[in-house]
């Protein structure tokens, strides 16, 4: 355990994420927030609490251990394959003492504090381990502030050989990305022949393959987990976990349950895109001509409102909708879900509904530009029911020249002909869809250099040079006016050194990468 001490050596930095250096055993920390009294309060100094873990030992109960510990009994250490049963993602804790405990992941330098708690006498408390993509440590800390003071570690490893990695093309996903991107993950480490699982948030299975790669197109921040067999785990199912985060718009109202008498003043406010860019929508018709991140409402009637903009952090085409009810009537259609993915050659879109009445019709609506939308299908609706129905249509009419963002939206129509709008969901038409082609001459060169581009449509064009150790050295961009041959040329790089360099050519979504060999 000497390794566990020197890597929990600045352990007294207990307010706030700090990174673990090496040292010596650390110090009693004292008295805990979150609980309420005084840590080691009252009689009780014994040190003792009951803790609860995942475990793969033998003695274990549905893949949980419990142990008792008494200072003085040692510290303890555990190794898990985690699994898909919940009570793999949490250690549970009960004192018979006032104690503060304290949760890091990670070992060595990479230690960081997860979370503090103060836990009074005869209480039980959860942590949740936060979500893993690769083999983890976690240290559990327990100070109890006596006369004597007592300190426990308990140390759990998750450490399957699975591992899951995100990349959106081809380059590490490090912060959210747009709604609708295709995000690449890729799973490694299973038992050779051996299939793996794809699951999203609410443990749906998405897909499988013994490739472990996945293509997956996130409208909200999602919780993504891969489960195989893997050699160190004794043939037993692991799952590994993994976040994309979305950048997203946010729309709320002043009403506390969003339920209102017919005309009452209801104040929307969007959140997360740039106020004097925002464009609104209610479900029942009544225009909203204002573009800024707040306004106010008079429903008559139980209606959705839209928001829709581009983000502020990525520039984002996005959009969020509420439902504001009018003295507790649904509307006609209760929508349960609606997502856009790509499907092979194909935008493909899924919903349901939680119930309908006196649905005739759903009309599936596109845009190019999030604006402007053209009615490209239809489903006919379920008439009036309670159950859930559920619905798909493949947007095969695309064009092959279309490139960028893709924006669908929902027109429900009623059998008297009344309608409205269902929320919009944005898409990525993948890169490798479309006949992007760039080339370079002349190549090898030890003068300026010219990029041919076979433009996809109007737009801008960026040209970007990178070394070796991929340093950008230079950016060119220009405006393609339409479809064909675009000419662009790098004076600047008759000046680079002699070696090798990257070129990469984007439009829209699409990219390409030229190596340059200048004397």
């Amino acid at each position: 355990m000497k390794n566990i001490y020197a890597f929990l050596s600045l352990f007294l930095l207990l307010f706030g994420s700090v990174t673990i250096g090496y040292g010596q055993k650390p110090t009693n920390p004292g008295g805990g927030s979150g609980g309420g009294g005084t840590p080691g309060g009252g009689n009780n100094c014994s040190g003792q609490f009951t803790i609860s873990f995942p475990s793969n030992s033998a003695t274990a109960v549905n893949g949980v251990e419990t142990v008792d510990i008494n200072n003085g009994s040692g510290d303890i250490t555990s190794y898990y394959c985690p699994s898909l049963q919940s009570t793999a993602s949490q250690v549970v804790v009960k004192p018979l003492t006032n104690t503060v405990f304290i949760l890091y992941k990670g070992t060595g330098t990479d230690t960081v504090r997860v979370s503090k708690r103060y836990v009074p006498i005869d209480s039980t408390y959860t942590f949740g381990l936060p979500v893993n993509s690769t083999n983890t440590t976690y240290t559990l800390r327990s100070d109890i502030n006596c006369n004597n003071p007592k300190t426990n570690f308990f140390t759990l490893t998750l450490a399957p050989t699975l591992s899951i990695t995100a990349t959106q093309d081809g380059r590490p996903v490090t912060g959210a990305v747009c709604p609708g991107t295709t995000v690449t993950l890729t799973a490694a480490g299973a038992t050779a022949g051996e299939t793996y699982f794809l699951r999203n948030s609410s443990g749906t299975l998405i897909d499988q393959n013994q490739t472990g790669v996945f293509d997956v197109n996130p409208t909200t921040s999602t919780i993504y987990s891969i489960t195989t067999k893997t050699d160190n785990c004794g043939g037993a199912d692991v799952v590994q976990r993994i976040i994309v985060n979305t950048n997203n718009l946010t729309l709320t109202s002043n009403d506390p349950d969003n339920n209102v008498a017919p005309g009452t003043a209801v104040i929307l406010t969007a959140g997360g895109g740039t106020a004097g860019a925002y464009t609104w929508t209610a479900s029942d018709g009544t225009p909203i001509t204002s573009s800024g991140s707040q306004v106010t409402v008079y429903p008559r009637s139980s209606t959705q409102y839209t928001v829709s903009g581009n983000t502020t952090i990525g520039n984002c085409p996005a959009s969020a909708s509420l439902i504001i009810t009018v003295n507790g009537v649904i509307l006609p259609v209760e929508f349960a879900s609606f997502t856009a993915i790509w499907a092979g050659k194909a935008p493909q879109l899924n919903w349901a509904t939680a119930s309908e009445k006196s649905s005739a019709s759903f009309v599936v609506e596109r845009s190019l530009d999030g604006h402007t939308f053209t009615a490209v299908g239809q489903r006919a609706g379920a008439g009036s029911t309670t159950t859930r129905s559920e619905y798909q249509f493949s947007d095969l009419s695309l064009s092959a020249s279309t490139i960028g963002t893709v924006y669908y939206r929902l027109r429900q129509v009623n059998t008297d002909g009344s309608f409205s709008y269902s929320a919009i969901k944005t898409l990525q038409v993948p890169t490798s869809r479309s006949n992007f082609k760039a080339t370079v001459f002349p190549n090898p060169s030890a003068q300026a250099v010219t990029v041919e581009v076979e433009a996809l449509g109007a737009g801008t064009i960026t040209c970007t040079v990178h070394n070796a150790l991929g340093k950008q050295l230079l950016t060119r961009t220009v405006t393609a006016s339409g479809v064909g041959l675009q000419e662009i040329r790098l004076p600047e790089t008759a000046s680079l050194r002699s070696g090798i360099y990257y070129l990469t050519v984007r439009q829209g979504q699409q990219q390409q990468v030229i190596k340059l060999s200048h004397n």
